[in-house]
């Protein structure tokens, strides 16, 4: 029996229908899924509205009637929130999700799956040309592994639309009603270190200085911290501030009437409070994570009962961090078993966890028991999946201090990935350069990151080799390749400690080899010979080597951080390094290499060149 034909010789019989009265993301991925089939096959298929004659050859996208009737349609917990089906039913081909944005994902499934397009980066996608595309053979439902999969960093804030071809979402960037909107809809803002925000100092501390801490001193409410004492949290055990907390709490609720998910998370990196009442709190009920719960138990509890009658049929999860000084859960073991230290610690069905392992080592698995700094992180998650089912892993995929250094974690991010899996994960925020997407290493791992956290059996390597080759090109995928294995396997001879803030060694002279950055940029500079004796036109080679650059500025970067240790006294040296760097930096337009203190390209202009971004 011969495949039904969809198209074939740059012609097709067939139109794309969407509903009567389509959704913006509908009517969208419609003019996607024709914009892109055009590009790949010569054919354009009309977009038309369901209502008139729907008999014939149609695809029919998101909630059509015609998909009711057709049998094909599956239950929505099959699909994992925003999962999507492909379907054929006598010749009609339907394409739905079991939300809108997973409508969005089925059309860039289909293209990737029937057509061989690959979304690389934002300006970067391959499109090959089909002459016949038959329709499929048998139904494809595809569920993500994880209900929330988000890649933080510059590249999805400013482009949603790059981001949904990732099946992305983000939490700090609104996404447009034609994306099928996105995680951030059901957010309220902010949601990460949010305790003063829940309870703002500027408003609360003259009159109660005690729910911030006991200290009778001077506080900075635009730094939110003591001035003599440093950072402050909440005090957790004061119940004249929970009862605040809990009125605020239901102003947010109220505000929002569509969100869904709440953060009250304790501030960054700020030390809690330490008075006699949480001190005995943290004694009887697991340290400070215990007492953290508590108060999150305490708010999830009057909300759960206030919100069946002010909104009954909203549902509502109070969210909160395992971070830092909250990392370990509330626990004590029993023969090798994790179990609360006592009933009240343990979260309430409208809580989720936030797991955040920032001290982690990224460049061992996590799951390693050799690896020292992947003890406590592991141990940690293991134990909070004892507690609750309900967790969220907030990972990390770069170093903040130095975006442009090689970051060693390809060989570890599917095995991550999967352990995230096994240990009920629910969610996944993986962040990278916030500030920066202009160079390789993350727009490689935007990629590769995309594929795992929908389906973490796939091969990374041959994702690596696939992004390669449709990126630069058959030709210079082997340069890419030989630099990536120099790095990774002087990386794994000296063992490196895969830190993702300050201090790390593979920033210093003394523990990266010169010769070992130097020799990658002689390959690098092979490459864009190569792409000059190539056939290329003159645009695509200049933009083939601008891409070549966007990796070049790692071991110049490496090289430059050190140049006195590996070249002393070397200044004219120095310049004329600094000054070829630069060149390539504005030509990806770059502006920011870190996150911190002084993080803009243009303090490193001024510190090597003695001259402004704007001074060229």
């Amino acid at each position: 029996m011969e495949k039904p034909i969809l198209i074939q010789g740059g012609a097709s019989a067939y139109r794309i229908v969407i509903p009567a009265q389509p959704a913006p993301a509908e009517r969208y991925a419609a003019e996607e899924l024709s914009r892109y089939l055009q590009k790949s096959t010569g054919a354009l298929l009309p977009v038309e509205e369901e209502g008139g004659n729907t008999a014939g050859a149609c695809i029919f996208l998101g909630n059509t009637a015609a998909l009711e009737k057709s049998g094909a349609r599956v239950p929505k917990e099959m699909l994992n929130k925003e999962g999507f089906a492909i379907a054929v039913r006598g010749g009609q081909l339907f394409l739905y999700g079991a939300n809108l944005r997973g409508t969005l994902y089925a059309v860039y499934d289909f293209l990737e799956r029937f057509c061989g397009i690959r979304f690389l980066t934002e300006s970067s996608e391959y499109i090959p040309h089909v002459c016949e595309l038959a329709l499929p053979e048998e139904d494809i439902l595809s569920a993500p592994a994880f209900s929330f999969r988000s890649i933080q960093g510059l590249n999805t804030f400013s482009n949603p639309a790059f981001a949904a071809k990732l099946r992305t979402s983000n939490l700090w960037t609104k996404t447009d009603e034609k994306y099928g909107g996105g995680y951030i809809d059901e957010l309220y803002q902010p949601n990460d270190h949010s305790f003063f925000n829940l309870l703002p100092p500027s408003k609360y501390y003259k009159d109660h200085p005690d729910w911030y801490n006991t200290a009778d001193n001077v506080f900075d409410h635009e730094a939110f911290c003591w001035v003599e004492r440093g950072p402050s949290q909440l005090c957790l055990t004061n119940e004249e501030m929970i009862a605040q907390a809990i009125e605020n709490l239901k102003g947010w609720v109220l505000a929002r009437p569509h969100a869904q998910y709440f953060m009250i998370g304790q501030c960054d990196m700020n030390p809690f409070c330490e008075c006699e009442r949480c001190r005995e709190s943290y004694r009887k009920n697991g340290g400070k994570s215990g007492t953290l719960l508590l108060f999150i138990n305490r708010l999830a509890e009057a909300i759960e009962e206030w919100s069946k009658t002010a909104c009954p049929s909203r549902e509502i999860t109070i969210q909160t961090f395992a971070y830092q000084q909250t990392l370990k859960p509330p626990v004590r073991h029993r023969k090798g078993v994790a179990v609360p230290v006592n009933r009240k610690v343990v979260p309430r069905k409208n809580v989720m966890v936030k797991i955040a392992i920032d001290k982690a080592d990224f460049f061992k698995p996590l799951c390693d028991p050799a690896a020292e700094h992947n003890r406590l992180p592991f141990t940690s998650l293991r134990d909070w999946h004892a507690l609750t089912h309900r967790l969220y892993m907030w990972d990390y995929t770069t170093n903040f201090y130095g975006f442009f250094a090689y970051f060693a974690n390809l060989r570890v991010l599917k095995e991550n990935i999967l352990t995230y899996k096994e240990y009920g994960i629910e969610s996944v925020l993986s962040q990278n350069s916030n500030q920066s997407k202009e160079h390789y290493q993350g727009q490689l791992k935007f990629y590769i990151l995309s594929k795992l956290l929908w389906d973490p059996d796939r091969d990374v390597w041959a994702l690596v080799k696939e992004f390669n080759t449709l990126h630069f090109g058959a030709d210079i995928e082997p340069y890419i390749a030989e630099v990536t294995d120099m790095f990774e396997r002087y990386y794994g001879e000296k063992d490196f400690y895969g830190v993702t803030h300050g201090g790390a060694d593979y920033l210093k002279a003394e523990c990266i080899d010169r010769c070992l950055l130097t020799d990658a940029i002689a390959v690098f500079d092979r490459a864009i010979e190569a792409v000059k004796r190539s056939a290329r036109g003159a645009a695509e080679q200049a933009e083939t080597i601008k891409r070549i650059l966007s990796y070049k500025i790692t071991p110049q970067y490496m090289l430059l951080n050190n140049y006195d240790a590996y070249y002393p006294g070397d200044e004219a040296g120095k310049r004329a390094f600094a000054e070829e760097f630069f060149r390539n930096t504005d030509l990806l337009g770059v502006e920011y290499y870190r996150e911190s203190e002084n993080p803009e390209i243009s303090y490193l202009k001024q510190k090597f060149l003695g001259r402004s971004a704007q001074e060229g």
